[in-house]
């Protein structure tokens, strides 16, 4: 990409003008309703429901309900609710309910809708418009299953399921209606949508993982501030959801640094790398992709031992300290890649003190297997100092050794639900390894954060990578398509965090159209624009496109 194309490309995030309009039928939504009229007056009903005005929208019938103990229980919607005004297009919710809680529901009847923008739990799951169907799948307490939240596997995705930020329609165009947290900075909240007559149900489940929600020094549970309001489409009212989220940042955030792009090991050569093949894209990327402002050459799985025993394997056998410092006297920038919470069995780690994993309610350490693969890994407990030094001490080497770029991958695993050292939740586990990790690495390092729940990572990461990969064993056209439904569906995060297409895949079988078209995707997402094509392979008409994506 040229420099003035990347200009481009930082302008149009930075101003959050990305349309997506070849796309806008991924997102097209609306909805039709009548305007408030004289009986929508907000405020308590007699039966302890709420009636809430959000635009021209008269939300009633709104109930509350608190899961102790594995039952739920009516709470008086007056009672929890905290609505704040949010200029005149929504209002600003946030339930308070005595401790304990296991779980917060809000239940918005009657909504006129029959489609729904669903968001899926993390970076690689499924993001797209969906027909509202009339049934969900029910956890065992009665109240919406929201499996992946538990699994992190996007195999896990449910229809009509949606996670930090859902948006509901009703035909083709018009006005639609946006649900969305500010924040997770102590559980998910998720979102199931239901058809009924007239129109849907949506339930928001603040801790759909059922685990035990910190409550507040004066002995309240809050959940985290939820957004809602009515925007002229759907993509309107996202990215005014994201630019809430930026007015309020968690404490500490940090402003997202500005990824470098380059070139990527995985897409093409997956594991199956070395020193050798590291060192000639060394030159590769310097003659190549330099002189188009794409620094980064990133050393991804294949270089470590195993999972947890992050040093470098017989296939670099002068270690990864003189790998970075090759890179950097090229004048490029080093990444690497690591899976930080997840280490393999047979791992020297994992015969370590079982307290710093992360357990199961029966003692046990929590065991996460990849799908379709044996391997059984681990889980460290990111509430863990002692766990968490284990990491933080391989971080700070490399980023000694000259790493500036840390692909941080599998991190739905460390908010895996299960028994940790402090009475936190898989959520608060998460944000404080990573927070720990951040430190080690330092502020002037970038952090892209990788199969990572969406908004936990968000004021820590600075990237986020955006959809499945672009190459799973053979390159295929709808791998294009799906980067590009997602990337459209979750641009509205780029207030708070830079997107990441993955990288673009330039060699046949493609065709040059195709070739072209991933490029452009890639490109609308921003300054992480990078190739994953073996550049000492690829034709030079092939790189060309990816030079200057059109």
């Amino acid at each position: 990409m040229t420099p003035g194309r990347r200009v481009w490309a930082k302008r149009a995030m930075d101003e959050h003008s990305c349309r997506f309009e070849a796309l806008a039928l991924v997102l097209a939504c609306g909805m039709s309703c009548e305007p408030p009229g004289p009986n929508c007056r907000e405020g308590a009903a007699a039966d302890g429901t709420y009636t809430l005005q959000v635009g021209d929208l008269c939300l009633q019938e709104i109930g509350v309900r608190v899961r102790r103990g594995g039952t739920w229980e009516q709470v008086a919607a007056v009672a929890a609710l905290e609505p704040q005004p949010v200029d005149d297009i929504g209002r600003l919710l946030q339930v308070a309910v005595e401790e304990p809680a296991e779980a917060i529901e809000i239940a918005f009847p009657g909504l006129p809708a029959d489609r729904l923008l669903q968001q899926g739990y993390q970076s690689w799951s499924f993001a797209g418009a969906v027909k509202i169907p009339r049934h969900v799948e029910l956890h065992e307490d009665g109240a919406p299953r929201m499996r992946e939240a538990a699994t992190g596997e996007t195999l896990d995705a449910e229809y009509a399921i949606s996670y930090y930020a859902a948006a509901l329609q009703e035909g083709a165009g018009g006005p639609a209606l946006v649900f969305g947290s500010l924040a997770a900075e102590r559980a998910v909240t998720g979102f199931a949508a239901v058809a009924e007559e007239p129109g849907a149900r949506l339930i928001a489940l603040y801790g759909p993982t059922r685990e035990a929600l910190p409550s507040d020094a004066d002995g309240k549970v809050r959940s985290e501030p939820l957004l809602v309001l009515s925007a002229g489409q759907a993509g309107d009212g996202l990215q005014r959801l994201g630019q809430e989220m930026q007015r309020a940042p968690a404490a500490g955030a940090r402003q997202p640094r500005r990824p470098p792009g380059g070139w990527f090991s995985w897409n093409e050569h997956r594991a199956e790398i070395d020193e050798a093949m590291i060192l000639a894209h060394v030159d590769e990327v310097a003659e190549q992709l330099l002189p188009h402002q794409l620094p980064l050459l990133e050393i991804d799985d294949g270089w470590e031992r195993s999972w947890g025993d992050w040093q470098a394997n017989d296939r670099f056998p002068r270690g990864m300290a003189a790998v970075a410092g090759d890179i950097a006297a090229a004048g490029l920038i080093a990444g690497i890649w690591l899976a930080p919470f997840l280490v393999d069995e047979q791992a020297p780690a994992a015969s370590l003190d079982d307290r710093l994993f992360v357990r199961a309610v029966d003692g046990s350490r929590l065991q996460y297997r990849k799908f379709g693969d044996a391997t059984v890994y681990y889980v460290l407990d990111g509430s863990d100092p002692d766990a968490m030094a284990l990491v933080a001490g391989v971080l700070r080497d490399l980023a000694r050794a000259g790493f500036a770029f840390f692909k941080l991958d599998y991190l739905f695993a460390g908010a895996l639900p299960g028994v940790r050292n402090q009475p936190v939740t898989g959520v608060q586990a998460l944000r404080q390894g990573l927070l720990a990790m951040r430190e080690a690495v330092g502020p002037d390092a970038v952090i892209n954060a990788c199969g990572a729940p969406l908004l936990p990572v968000v004021g820590i990461a600075d990237s986020l990578r955006i959809g499945a990969d672009t190459f799973i064993n053979d390159l295929s056209w709808q791998f294009i398509a799906f980067a590009a439904r997602d990337l459209a569906a979750r641009t509205y995060l780029a207030p708070v965090i830079w997107p990441d297409a993955d990288q673009v895949q330039l060699r046949p079988p493609y065709s040059v159209e195709e070739a072209g078209v991933g490029a452009l995707i890639a490109a609308l997402a921003g300054p992480a624009y990078s190739i994953g094509d073996d550049l000492s392979l690829l034709a030079p008409e092939r790189l060309a496109i990816g030079l200057e994506p059109t």
